[in-house]
């Protein structure tokens, strides 16, 4: 995958999201139990925002010839750190999630720029066999895809 490509399926990805959420209140953003009892709307984009920081992190620590020390996780260090993010995110004012939701992909597309098409097609080391756009699809797009289907199901069921 090229940037073009990346940067195209990055913004329909994200499109997918943003619709969504344009839909519904800020009262149906906050309630919870869009993502288990406890998660509303605004928790899951405050989820995908840190998550996709991390990847964020681990580009630009890779740019800069430091790969990241860690990039695998097991289930318990993931539950750890989602519920870690819950609590530290879970009082922020919808108008700071949702400016950070936005935020943190220009942030990624600042750092997939930096990366010619043959560095998005590169397998180093640190990525155990992905390329880095195929980290990129599966740590960011595939990710949003997830919740966006749950996000949907959970709406659709209200």
């Amino acid at each position: 995958m090229n940037l073009k490509e990346l940067t195209n399926a990055l913004k329909e990805s994200r499109a997918g999201l943003d619709a969504f959420v344009a839909e519904l209140s800020p009262e149906e953003i906050e309630q919870p139990g869009a993502c288990g009892p406890e998660w509303s709307v605004k928790d899951v984009l405050s989820h995908l925002t840190a998550c996709e920081a991390e990847v964020v992190t681990h580009l630009a620590k890779a740019r800069s010839g430091k790969p990241p020390t860690k990039i695998d996780y097991t289930d318990a260090e993931i539950d750890a750190q989602n519920a870690g993010w819950f609590k530290a995110y879970r009082d922020r004012q919808l108008d700071r999630v949702l400016a950070d939701f936005q935020g943190v992909r220009r942030q990624l597309q600042r750092q997939i720029d930096g990366y010619a098409d043959a560095g998005l097609k590169s397998r180093p080391a640190w990525l155990k066999g992905k390329s880095v756009a195929e980290r990129v699809i599966s740590e960011v797009i595939e990710h949003d895809q997830e919740h966006l289907v749950g996000l949907k199901a959970w709406r659709a069921g209200r």
